[in-house]
């Protein structure tokens, strides 16, 4: 048996999921490495009660940390205490716009804003583009088929004041999903799906400094499901960030645990 759909199904089974993140900030003088953030978060998610369109999420901790240069090993960890705990019911075809999570709770420092970016990359890139009414996945119906999606078709980002707040020109089209075929992930067979997202204007403005900052992101990555139960298996995101203070990309991986 085979599944013939790359289409998100809410879920049957509990599976626990480890997200781990990269950010590498660069010297825009020369291009070095000067500086490098880790996040890594596990969650669980289970069936939803009474939602046909939902799983139930939480999230079992969080943590950071940092290193001076690309290879260098972080020596200290700091737990997110706030993390451990965090739940929600996720539905995949809630309205986009506001994020639909209440995040209140998340302080909002720089430890806060990597757990909510760890929530968003959770599911903005690995579930909304598996949604039928926003990632259009009912028209990926075989390899080798592609699907052009809309920006504006995502979260917006809550304002991470007094650190921060992030605008991106959502006319951006181009924005592409396309099921590539079947491979092998964790030794699983797997339906593979490559995205991306190119030149989005971005704004970035400090308030607390009154620092603006202007750019654009660039993103893509792959999705690993289950070949024969459509269950996600794991993912990855690459992004790409050029600001007029500088350039940072980030790596973002997906792996089921259990």
């Amino acid at each position: 048996m085979t599944h013939n759909s790359v289409a998100i199904q809410p879920a049957t089974h509990e599976h626990t999921y480890e997200l781990h993140t990269t950010y590498f900030n660069y010297d825009p003088s020369n291009g070095a490495v000067i500086g490098r953030n880790e996040v890594v978060g596990q969650f669980v998610r289970r069936p939803a009660r009474g939602g046909q369109c939902a799983d139930a999420v939480e999230w079992l901790g969080c943590r950071a940390g940092n290193a001076a240069s690309r290879q260098e090993p972080i020596a200290d960890w700091r737990e997110m205490p706030f993390a451990k705990g965090f739940a929600y019911t996720f539905d995949f075809e809630a309205e986009l716009g506001k994020f639909p999570i209440d995040v209140s709770s998340i302080p909002r420092d720089f430890d806060g804003w990597f757990f909510y970016v760890h929530i968003l990359d959770a599911h903005n890139q690995f579930d909304i583009l598996r949604t039928r009414r926003y990632g259009k996945a009912d028209e990926l119906s075989k390899p080798g088929d592609s699907v052009v999606r809309d920006h504006s078709e995502q979260f917006e980002l809550e304002d991470w004041s007094p650190l921060f707040r992030s605008q991106f020109d959502r006319s951006s089209k181009i924005n592409v999903t396309t099921w590539t075929g079947v491979g092998e992930y964790a030794g699983h067979a797997a339906n593979v799906l490559y995205y991306r997202c190119d030149d989005v204007p971005m704004q970035v403005e400090a308030p607390a400094t009154e620092m603006r900052m202007t750019g654009i992101t660039s993103y893509h990555g792959h999705i690993y499901l289950d070949h024969e139960t459509g269950t996600l298996l794991g993912g990855d995101l690459f992004e790409y960030v050029i600001l007029t203070s500088g350039y940072q990309h980030r790596e973002v991986y997906l792996k089921l645990l259990r």
